[in-house]
């Protein structure tokens, strides 16, 4: 009598655990379906608000050397002649061990160069993972539009 009593009791406690196991893989499957979080490490999307001194209207990051940035600078060096406000609306960071007296004559005139040491800060603060990239921000610091590419900043830059 008390193995019958033990036996059905182990069978609900089975079923039990059947069911509330059931609802679990549906509740982790409904929330797969869900969209990915927003990650502090992508790049700022439009409507981010930026808080930094000196804000730009315009900013560009560089990493001399590298084919893309290179290919962006002299776009962007007339993006930024064209670009509203003068050279005090622009900013250029260049990042990495630079010695890059190329992009120094590109920029000068045209953009502020960012100190090397406040480079870090620059980039955590826009997201940075890749270059080259270009933002546009509004005066108040809203991003506006971002660009990595030749063909994007034309696209941009040419309303």
């Amino acid at each position: 009598m008390l193995a019958n009593g033990l036996s059905v009791t182990a069978v609900l406690l089975s079923l039990l655990n059947l069911v509330l196991l059931l609802g679990v893989i549906r509740r982790l499957r409904d929330q797969s379906a869900a969209p990915a979080p927003h990650h502090a490490d992508s790049p700022l999307p439009p409507g981010s608000l930026v808080d930094l001194p000196r804000l730009p209207t315009l900013i560009a990051f560089f990493a001399p050397g590298c084919a893309p940035c290179d290919d962006l600078l002299g776009p962007f060096a007339e993006a930024a002649r064209r670009h509203p406000g003068g050279s005090g609306r622009v900013a250029a960071v260049l990042v990495g061990e630079v010695d890059a007296p190329r992009y120094e004559q590109a920029l000068s005139g045209v953009s502020a160069l960012i100190p090397q040491e406040d480079s870090d800060l620059w980039t955590k603060t826009f997201r940075v993972r890749g270059f080259p990239q270009v933002y546009a921000l509004s005066p108040e610091g809203v991003v506006l539009w971002g660009a990595s590419s030749v063909n994007e900043l034309a696209h941009r830059t040419a309303r």
